[in-house]
């Protein structure tokens, strides 16, 4: 069944944020061919929910409560019978066509809503970070299956699959870089595991100036961090005990440099591990990431490409990916 989702509302940031929730409860119910499109001007609106009446089997539009009745005044014609599905969601059957139109509150639960209209369906999930959507795209092109992928940074997807894949084929192609059989950002992996084995995490960043710890704080993953630093000048870097005699030999963004904050964070906060993140935000930028323990402290190095918002993204996603993979090892030893 062809389906279509509209989003209307004069707030672009409502409507980016019911677009998210949107598309991914879509894939969670193994629906991977939804269209979907947004708006904030109400004719417009009214122009594509015509459309989409007119050649859609199935239409949905969310939109606020308070816009439902001048939606459907618009859009009702005389051989269309109206109906109430639940808290105030509207459906609108054409007889001539035999096509819905759904009207649905953007104040309400949706999930409740879709779970009436359209049924689930069995779907896999797994999050894979550390090779671009290409790379994503032609591997499960190759396993013969139905899949959707939301990409949160050029190179953490999020993938939706229907139908079997051989767990064997899935890490031979993707090895470590397969993180989890779930659709979990890399924060909450770590934020389990720090959970699961009762440690503490200091974090101390320079080039992501807070993006990392944000990304904790965002998941509300707040229990687990003992202290964040931004490093932003060189009193921030003295305050750790770096100094400028130290810097006369080493440069700011380097692989000493991380690992000397990172070993002396572990003396000084009362942390079980430490991450710290340094680099260049220039269009090919050289960074650097140490995490470690008490016992031991790896330092792992890469260039990101693109504008600053980019290389901080991916940057932030490298660093969690590496402190997860961190915590797992320590988890087997």
């Amino acid at each position: 069944m062809q389906s279509k989702v509209i989003i209307f509302a004069e707030e672009k940031a409502i409507v980016s944020n019911e677009y998210e929730t949107l598309e991914k409860d879509f894939l969670q119910r193994g629906i991977f061919d939804v269209q979907m499109t947004t708006t904030s001007l109400f004719e417009e609106c009214v122009s594509i929910c015509r459309e989409s009446k007119n050649n859609i089997e199935q239409t949905i539009l969310v939109c606020k409560n308070e816009m439902i009745n001048n939606f459907v005044e618009r859009l009702k014609d005389d051989d269309d019978t109206l109906g109430l599905i639940k808290d105030q969601a509207v459906i609108l059957e054409r007889k001539t066509t035999f096509g819905k139109m759904y009207f649905i509150p953007i104040e309400v639960d949706f999930g409740s809503i879709l779970d009436e209209i359209l049924p689930r369906k069995e779907v896999h999930k797994c999050s894979i970070f550390g090779k671009n959507k290409r790379f994503v795209e032609d591997a499960f092109l190759s396993f013969n299956v139905k899949f959707a992928m939301l990409s949160k940074s050029s190179f953490l997807h999020i993938v939706y699959y229907s139908g079997n894949v051989n767990q064997e084929n899935l890490f031979s192609v993707f090895g470590e870089n397969l993180y989890c059989n779930q659709d979990k950002t890399l924060a909450l992996c770590c934020q389990d595991l720090l959970t699961q084995n009762n440690l503490s995490i200091c974090i101390a960043e320079g080039v992501s100036m807070g993006g990392l710890s944000a990304k904790f704080c965002n998941e509300k993953l707040y229990s687990r961090l003992n202290n964040c630093l931004v490093l932003s000048n060189n009193q921030a870097f003295e305050k750790i005990g770096i100094n400028k005699d130290f810097f006369a030999e080493y440069e700011v963004e380097s692989k000493e440099t991380v690992f000397a904050v990172a070993k002396n964070l572990l003396k000084k906060q009362q942390a079980d591990i430490v991450l710290s993140v340094l680099g260049h935000d220039c269009d090919a930028g050289r960074c650097f990431v140490a995490v470690g323990n008490k016992d031991e402290i790896h330092v792992f190095s890469s260039v990101f490409y693109g504008n600053r918002e980019n290389i901080v993204e991916n940057l932030t996603d490298f660093a969690l990916f590496r402190l997860l993979n961190f915590l797992k090892e320590n988890e087997k030893s």
